[in-house]
């Protein structure tokens, strides 16, 4: 019985190091989106690759929390105009919160928001060539109608990277207090583009459905 023991132990373990080395243990808060279901207009021939949601994480790495927002295309920043960013609904306050994007209508019924953290690139051309400007932000709906793009207010605290296919948020435990209070919290996320007389619109999860739960 001992020997059964111990070879199911050392079974386990290896199995889990085969898994490891192979990447296939992967974050809990971590989802995927469909590819080529940007909201484009005017015309469906509209699109841009890199605003096309393919996945999302979120997760804790010491005393920073971590998002990573991964598109179908790498992110070159050399044209157009383009938004990252993501909602945080911490205390699930109907009253406290605001629902995105009312009052046109509800991408997620579930969410009544609290934050928002925001990344956006504008690229500006001239005789230069390209000159891009980004900008990051956070809106706090506690203290701002965040119906409004005017109630953010840009942020050392946040810091992003782009990386290929992927923008990453970093910032530290503490700067939102009221997520040491809780356990879970939701989280939606939306990109952004308006480039050469088109603009679309991805949302993770898809218009209409409920937010991500997020352990923390």
């Amino acid at each position: 019985m001992k020997k059964t023991l111990m070879y199911l132990f050392a079974s386990s373990m290896l199995l889990s190091q085969v898994a490891l080395a192979a990447g296939t243990v992967t974050s809990p808060n971590k989802h995927s989106d469909p590819v080529g279901d940007v909201d484009n207009k005017p015309v469906a021939w509209c699109q841009d690759l890199e605003t096309d949601l393919k996945s999302t994480d979120f997760k804790r790495e010491g005393d920073e929390y971590v998002v990573q927002m991964e598109v179908t295309k790498e992110i070159k920043k050399t044209d157009g105009y383009k938004e990252y960013y993501f909602w945080l609904d911490i205390t699930h306050d109907s009253n406290k919160g605001y629902t995105p994007y009312l009052p046109d209508s509800a991408a997620w019924p579930d969410m009544f928001a609290n934050y928002r953290i925001f990344y956006s690139v504008n690229v500006y051309r001239d005789e230069n060539g390209s000159r891009p400007e980004e900008r990051i932000a956070i809106q706090n709906c506690f203290e701002r109608d965040c119906s409004r793009d005017e109630g953010m207010y840009s942020t050392n605290d946040v810091k992003v990277s782009v990386v290929g296919n992927t923008v990453t948020f970093r910032w530290p435990v503490n700067l939102l207090p009221e997520m040491a209070k809780h356990k879970k919290i939701r989280v939606g996320y939306t990109t952004y583009y308006d480039m050469q007389m088109c603009n679309g619109e991805d949302d993770s999860p898809q218009w209409g459905r409920n937010a991500w739960e997020i352990k923390l």
